[in-house]
């Protein structure tokens, strides 16, 4: 009989589990479309029945997050405190979410004190990340000092990044992203190519190369190729789409004086996203 009970109660715990997953799936699946307050409301289902899951907090507070944009200055100061508390729950549950203290070190370091944010706390997050992963805390402590303008204090950390592993794309790209910022386009395209002799393919890069060609105006031809293999690949939603890539690619014939070619790649940006201000403009200026 015991044994019986405990396989019922297995069963309907199994059960339980299931479907507080499939109210997450939904949750996702509304977050991936940028339905942000119906991912909100079904990760909130979701949480009925897996209030252990440091995972579903991340996701809760993420959802929070990208919804912020959409709501009132009231609203705002509400969805703050419930990213915050959130993000700590999902580190309760989890000492171990990076990407949970990831996301409460970026919030504090960029938030307004007004919606919480606090600089001290969020360097003391980046040192306990530090410790959890020597990885992440060069790449965080190098987008905050990237931030503050220290930049040779940003190289450093990422210096760090690639001495832990030369063949990480992801840190020559942090690294080129950095040059970019500050005008040193020769070595931004010198990092994005130390990443695409390790893997052509990387995304990220490939893209930045463009993007740096149309802000230097220089190594135009190959802005266009690393733009044009980046067509050939489906990036997910954290990259560039493809619509992006296109506006670069008519801005690089734009500038080599190609207004043919720059109007056909404008059009194919317009066909996707005939709302963007940004691709109206340059249609004009080709006009």
């Amino acid at each position: 009989m015991k044994l019986i009970m405990a396989m019922v109660l297995g069963l309907m715990i199994t059960m339980s589990a299931a479907k507080g997953s499939e109210e997450m799936k939904k949750g996702k699946l509304f977050y991936s479309d940028g339905k942000y307050d119906l991912a909100i409301e079904w990760f909130e289902k979701a949480l009925e029945k897996e209030k252990e899951s440091s995972v579903l907090y991340l996701w809760l507070a993420k959802a929070y997050l990208a919804d912020m944009e959409n709501v009132n200055f009231f609203t705002k100061g509400m969805y703050s405190s419930d990213i915050r508390k959130y993000l700590k729950l999902s580190i309760e549950k989890d000492p171990k979410n990076i990407e949970a203290y990831n996301y409460l070190a970026s919030y504090y370091f960029n938030a307004p004190a007004i919606g919480g944010g606090d600089k001290d706390e969020a360097w003391k997050l980046a040192e306990q990340i530090s410790k959890l992963s020597p990885s992440d805390g060069h790449e965080i402590k190098g987008r905050f000092y990237s931030q503050e303008k220290l930049y040779d204090k940003a190289l450093a950390e990422y210096d760090g990044l690639i001495d832990k592993d030369n063949k990480n794309t992801h840190a020559y790209y942090l690294k080129g992203i950095l040059y970019q910022e500050m005008k040193d386009y020769d070595k931004a395209f010198g990092s994005f190519e130390a990443a695409l002799s390790i893997d052509p393919s990387a995304l990220e890069s490939l893209y930045q190369v463009g993007r740096t060609a149309v802000f230097s105006g220089q190594n135009l031809d190959r802005g266009i190729e690393c733009l044009t293999e980046y067509l050939k690949h489906e990036p997910d939603k954290t990259l560039p789409q493809h619509e992006s890539v296109y506006w670069r690619l008519a801005m690089i014939y734009q500038l080599k004086k190609d207004n043919v070619k720059a109007k056909e790649m404008i059009g194919k940006a317009i066909a996707i996203n005939p709302q963007n201000e940004d691709y109206k403009k340059l249609l004009k200026e080709l006009n």
